[in-house]
Formats: C-alpha cells, sequence, structure tokens
C-alpha cells in the first residue's frame, strides 16, 4: 500500500509541478485518473512516455492495494475483487523490488526540474 501511495504522490507531485491548472483553489481540476484518484497506470503514464509490461503489471497489482487491498477486508464492489483475483493483483514478490527502484528513479529525475516530461522529449 505504501509503494503505491509513494508512486502516486510523486506523480501527483510531477503533474502539478508540470500543469498548475490541475488545482485550482485547493481542489484538483482534470485529474488523469480513475479509481477515486489512485489509479496508478494512468498517473504514471502522464508522466512517462513508456513503461513495460512487467512495469504496468506491477503498478496494477500496487493500485488494489492502494485502492482497497492494503485498507480494508474486502472491495467497495464484487467486480473489483474478482478482476483482482483473476489477474492474480494480491502479490508482491522479490523481482518487483528492481521495478520498483528502476521506475522510482526514473520519476525521482524529474522531480523539480524544468525539463519537458518523457512524453515531450
Amino acid at each position: 500500500m505504501l509503494m503505491g501511495f509513494a508512486f502516486e504522490n510523486i506523480a501527483k507531485g510531477i503533474i502539478i509541478t508540470r500543469n498548475h491548472a490541475v488545482v485550482s483553489g485547493a481542489k484538483l481540476q482534470k485529474w488523469p485518473t480513475n479509481r477515486s484518484g489512485h489509479g496508478l497506470v494512468k498517473l504514471i503514464k502522464v508522466v512517462l512516455s513508456q513503461i513495460s509490461p512487467e512495469e504496468e503489471n506491477l503498478l496494477l497489482r500496487l493500485e488494489e492495494y492502494a485502492v482497497w487491498a492494503g485498507r480494508y477486508p474486502i472491495p467497495w464492489s464484487s467486480r473489483d475483487y474478482k478482476a483482482a483475483e483473476e489477474g492474480r493483483r494480491f502479490t508482491l514478490g522479490s523481482p518487483d523490488v528492481k521495478l520498483v527502484e528502476d521506475m522510482f528513479s526514473r520519476l525521482e529525475k524529474l522531480v523539480g526540474t524544468h525539463e519537458p516530461w518523457e512524453q515531450d522529449a
């Protein structure tokens, strides 16, 4: 869950830094995500031009923990549980550590810079 929140927060920070229009007063506007703001795949794809299938799979699994699996015994809908169960989105393993480190490093390089996004480069 905390890994998912870390990816969510770094991506949102980069998005806000690059496009202040997503914040109006104290509210977020035009937020490029789903799942109550926790849609990690959509958020990361806004910031990084390419993610590998393995990275996308990792983000989907972390998304489940950020949305519900890290906080509640069951999701809000049975459809969410069935999709997570079928996609085996309840596991994290040691190969994921390298994926997390590599992807987070790519995101970290974009924090606080005025460089173009990967998608604009």
